[in-house]
């Protein structure tokens, strides 16, 4: 009888076993299709890009195009200067932070790309920041939870936002995929500057002053990261107890804290960017948070 119950919990175990391996198996394909490393085959980029958009299905993998000519305009010199005020910036950080302190008061910069115009009676906005190479992370959501129609029957539109990309994919102009991918969908705000680390600030400043602008019907927006995953139904049903005119901020809210000042992390804020013993107030984590108009 022991031998017996033995052997069925072995065959539970190893059924248990081959299930858990085929999910995994099946899982790393679908991350392998959906988030590629920058460095794999432009085959792969070119697979996409032909898939999303039915231009670049007529151009071979070592082939360039332009669009149209007046089809788009893009300004690539910045409107901005580096401040040549009395400032003395500290020669002993990083050039990507000097470049940011000599910068720091550019505010407004050119739009190189804009979405379609907001409807009226939209609901949810959702702005997603992004960047050149991730088309397919923008081919995922467009698919799926970014979806752009109804839901519940509350109109939910989509816009990524993008500056200009310093990545490079072998022989084609990723500016140019990316002006055909926006004219393809219409759902890219792009502006002139450097699609880095650094300027996420201005691509909250540059989302801010367009969303008043330029998308005040929408009731609400949700920003978020290209690589998390929303249930937006649910997003929805939690916004139906809410009224738009009524102050809301919801997401995973920082308490108070203390800037990093490890040079090795990521996160490192010198303290000629943030002075010392001042805390920061409570502020929003910018992987998902969702306010009202």
């Amino acid at each position: 009888m022991k031998m017996r119950m033995a052997r069925v919990r072995y065959h539970r175990c190893a059924l248990v076993s081959a299930v858990a391996f085929i999910l995994c198996c099946l899982m790393l394909k679908m991350y392998h299709h959906l988030v590629f490393p920058l460095d794999s085959k432009w085959s792969h980029f070119h697979q996409i890009y032909t898939h999303t958009c039915p231009f670049w299905s007529n151009i071979s993998h070592n082939g360039t195009a332009s669009p149209p000519a007046g089809l788009y305009t893009v300004h690539w010199n910045l409107t901005c200067s580096a401040n040549d005020g009395t400032e003395v910036i500290p020669s002993h950080l990083p050039q990507s932070y000097q470049e940011f302190l000599g910068y720091r008061h550019c505010r407004a910069f050119p739009i190189l790309l804009t979405p379609s115009p907001c409807e009226d009676d939209l609901y949810l906005l959702l702005a997603v920041k992004s960047t050149a190479v991730n088309v397919d992370r923008r081919a995922a959501l467009r698919d799926t939870w970014g979806r752009a129609g109804r839901i519940q029957g509350r109109r939910v539109k989509l816009v990524f936002l993008m500056g200009r990309s310093q990545d490079q994919v072998p022989g084609h102009d990723l500016q140019q995929l990316l002006q055909w991918e926006s004219r393809c969908y219409r759902d890219i705000l792009q502006w002139d500057f450097a699609d880095i680390f650094f300027n996420l600030p201005r691509k909250e400043v540059g989302f801010l002053s367009w969303f008043s602008r330029k998308c005040s019907s929408a009731q609400f927006a949700f920003k978020a990261d290209d690589d998390v995953f929303v249930n937006s139904g649910n997003l929805v049903e939690f916004l139906t107890a809410h009224k738009p005119e009524n102050h809301l901020f919801a997401g995973f809210i920082h308490s108070p804290e203390m800037p990093v000042r490890d040079r090795s992390s990521k996160y490192f804020v010198p303290v000629e960017m943030y002075p010392e013993g001042k805390l920061y107030p409570p502020f929003p984590s910018g992987g998902g948070y969702l306010m009202s108009r």
